[in-house]
């Protein structure tokens, strides 16, 4: 059987840090993947026009997984231009709906953390390995 994988997320900025808010549908069938990509609603919420983006990530962690320890997970993206790093609370899931801090930051190239640009995220990723370099 075929599933079709969705996913709606919202954006809250919350102290220059970001609250995604999402929620992850599994569709049974491609009449329920039709029904769903003719709504305008879900949940009350509006629905804009779908898309499908094809991306690259690469989760890192050290060798003893201290990020994964810390409660969190470090997602490189490559994007146009560079790489967006981003670092997810894992906790926050209630059945389809999963709310987590996201820490980002855009990296013209690939550098260890202690290289990246002072932020939020630069220090939390520090704080969380020690140091550590981090691998996929």
């Amino acid at each position: 059987m075929d599933l079709w994988q969705i996913a709606v997320g919202w954006f809250d900025l919350e102290k220059a840090n970001l609250m995604e808010i999402e929620a992850k549908f599994s569709l049974p069938d491609i009449e329920s993947l039709r029904q769903f990509q003719t709504a305008s609603r879900l949940a009350g919420f509006p629905l804009g026009k779908g898309r499908i983006v094809e991306i690259q990530d690469t989760y890192v962690d050290t060798q003893d997984r201290k990020i994964l320890a810390g409660g969190y997970a470090c997602r490189f993206r490559q994007e146009a231009g560079g790489i967006r790093v981003t670092l997810k609370s894992i906790e926050g899931a209630s059945g389809a709906i999963h709310k987590r801090q996201e820490l980002e930051a855009f990296l013209p190239e690939m550098k260890p953390p202690v290289d990246w640009p002072a932020s939020p995220l630069r220090e939390q990723v520090l704080q969380l390995t020690g140091a550590s370099h981090s691998s996929p």
